[in-house]
């Protein structure tokens, strides 16, 4: 599914979502919470592996829709990312620290 030059360490789901926290010193017009984007990451031996955990992630309420889901399932699949209202759900290649200067070679436009 995807060939590269370089080794390839594992594969890594990305995930950035707002996080809602509960303050009771925040008085806010919309109520007493407050939150912030944040971006969790988790590591995978194969691409497969990273897809199905990714497609895991859907499963909460606003990715309700069945449409949306079927949506964010097919580009997660050829794509490898999807978005929606600032939350992401990307999947990349982790690559070893002595990789960089090759990863450079290889993307540079």
């Amino acid at each position: 599914m995807l060939s590269i030059s370089y080794n390839l360490f594992m594969f890594s789901v990305v995930r950035r979502t707002y996080v809602i926290i509960e303050d009771k010193d925040y008085i806010g017009s919309m109520g007493a919470s407050i939150g912030s984007f944040q971006n969790y990451v988790w590591n995978f031996d194969t691409i497969e592996q990273a897809l199905e955990f990714a497609i895991k992630l859907l499963d909460e309420p606003r990715f309700g829709n069945p449409h949306l889901k079927q949506h964010a399932i097919d580009l997660l699949s050829r794509k490898f990312m999807f978005e929606h209202g600032g939350e992401m759900i990307m999947i990349g290649m982790t690559l070893e620290n002595d990789d960089y200067e090759e990863y450079r070679k290889n993307t540079l436009h």
